[in-house]
């Protein structure tokens, strides 16, 4: 079993477990000590032994396991080059996503998704709001191959003067990625309302 803990700005900090006995006791990976990490996915694909973990954690980005979820190490970060680029005042909120796995599968395993919540850098104009980016990678979390997507809202609750709020990212609580996607990977998040 494996257990994502923590909530962004708690003052009680937790860190990504694994438990192989049922739950009864739990141990902290290495790597997420003293984060909250708020979502975590399991690469289905990989070998039992040496199952490949994602977790995304506030304001650390995406760590990857590839020994069970034992140690982590970090995959995606603020001096991440796309991520920089898009997000030069760094993020908060992390969320993680696994594609489903592709037939033939990929050599580094299942399409990674990202959704973080980007800082609104200083000097911006009243009125800026904090954005959801969405990236992808394809190579295993490689700090290279890390591309961010052109997200667009197709249904959305929240509307200013009836138009569609863009993609916001407070309170962004989830994403899945559609296993049926005829074409390009259909991608859902959810946000807490207002």
């Amino acid at each position: 079993l494996y257990l994502a803990a923590g909530r962004g700005d708690d003052p009680n900090r937790g860190g990504a477990f694994r438990s192989t006995d049922g739950g009864l006791s739990w141990t902290q990976g290495n790597g997420t000590f003293n984060m909250w990490v708020e979502s975590l996915v399991l690469d289905t694909s990989s070998p039992p032994g040496s199952r490949v973990l994602y977790s995304g954690a506030w304001e650390h980005g995406v760590l990857k396991s590839t020994d069970g979820g034992q140690s982590w190490a970090p995959v995606l970060t603020s001096v991440t080059p796309a991520v920089a680029a898009a997000a030069p005042a760094g993020f908060l909120k992390t969320m993680v996503s696994l594609a489903p796995p592709a037939n033939p599968p990929l050599p580094a395993g299942p399409v990674v998704y990202v959704s973080l919540w980007r800082k609104i850098p200083p000097n911006s104009p009243p009125g800026s709001r904090d954005l959801a980016l969405i990236f992808s990678n394809s190579n295993g979390g490689a700090a290279g191959s890390w591309i961010q997507r052109n997200a667009q809202v197709i249904t959305t609750a929240f509307f200013t003067n009836g138009i569609p709020d863009p993609l916001l990212a407070q309170g962004f609580s989830d994403m899945v990625v559609d296993p049926d996607s005829p074409g390009p990977e259909l991608v859902y998040g959810t946000r807490y309302s207002d």
